[in-house]
Order: structure tokens, then sequence, then C-alpha cells
């Protein structure tokens, strides 16, 4: 299943590449996002990411327009600390994680076509993960939980606009997650 749905949006991504023009400079776009594989969390996810951003397209250069804006998530996570020779958990020594996610996003959104409907794009992202953690377990045991620091990482991204303010998105790359799908307004 996970090989037919990259295939199908890797055929959607290339296609799409030669007819994009939904946005332009001076376009305004909040994306509302949940990531399906989180590439930052220890332990079983409890919350997946979900992040907003935001993109102001400010300049183009070349066949297309680069664009900055920031990026906001929270996503938590559960640590079990002992695992048995049998391989089950005890559930009542663990880690429960929450981030919080900050950083800045540059874009590069290229536009061969001339559709209204699409717009491609790559980009990379810098920021900072702020973790907060709580121990549940044997009292006065020492255990050093993961920590903040710092996030970064690159992808390559599509959305469609049904509407012209509404639109569908998909991002694949190293960064908040492997795949984060979700919507766009744009403004």
């Amino acid at each position: 299943m996970k090989k037919t749905i990259t295939f199908l949006f890797a055929l959607f991504f290339a296609t799409s590449l030669a007819f994009s023009q939904a946005v332009e400079e001076g376009s305004k776009l909040i994306n509302l996002d949940i990531g399906l594989i989180p590439t930052f969390a220890h332990g079983k996810t409890r919350v997946p990411p979900i992040t907003a951003s935001f993109d102001y397209l400010i300049k183009k250069i070349g066949p297309g327009t680069i664009g900055v804006g920031g990026l906001a998530g929270f996503a938590s996570t559960r640590e079990n600390l002992i695992v048995f020779p049998s391989g089950v958990a005890d559930p009542n020594t663990y880690f429960t994680y929450s981030y919080f996610l900050l950083g800045l996003r540059g874009t590069y959104h290229w536009f061969p076509g001339h559709s209204d409907k699409v717009d491609t794009y790559g980009g990379v992202i810098i920021g900072y993960k702020i973790v907060s953690h709580k121990y549940t377990g044997f009292e006065g045991q020492t255990v050093t939980p993961w920590g903040s620091g710092m996030l970064g990482g690159i992808f390559a991204g599509i959305r469609y606009f049904p509407s012209e303010k509404f639109g569908i998105s998909a991002e694949v790359g190293y960064g908040v997650a492997l795949l984060n799908i979700g919507g766009t307004f744009k403004f």
C-alpha cells in the first residue's frame, strides 16, 4: 500500500511540473498539515505532528518565485523504558514527550506551465524543537530523556487548488515528517 501511495504521489508530482502557476509573486499561503511519518520523535506517536505554516512569495527569479515564511507545530509521543524478554513493554515505566516546533521556511515555486490549479515547490526548513517530558515509573530512578534541539530539513511539495482560495497539499522530504498532507488557504 505504501509503495502504491508513493508511486501515485510521485506520478502526480512529476506530471504536474508542466502545469504550475496557481500562485504568484505577492501570494500569501497558510498551510495546515498532519505529518504521517515523524522524523524527530522517540517512541510511539500519540499525537502526529500537526503544523501550521505561512509562505509569502516575495520575488520572481528565473522560471519561479522565492517565498519565505514560518512554521509552528505540536506532536506527542510515548517511549516505554523497560521491555521484557518476551517483547512486552512494561506499561508502568515510560516517558511522555511533548514537542513544540518553531521554524523558518524558504521555498522556490517553479512555474513552467500556465495552470491556475497546481503549485509545485521545494524548500528548506530550519528551526528549533522544544521538548518537554513527563516520567512515569519507579521512584528514585535516574533516567535521562531526549531533549530539545535544532530542527532542519528539505522538502518538495505540491498543492492542488480546486477553488481560488483553497487547496489540498502534500509535502515529502526530511524535516517535521517524511510526508505531510493537509490544506492551504491562499489570500
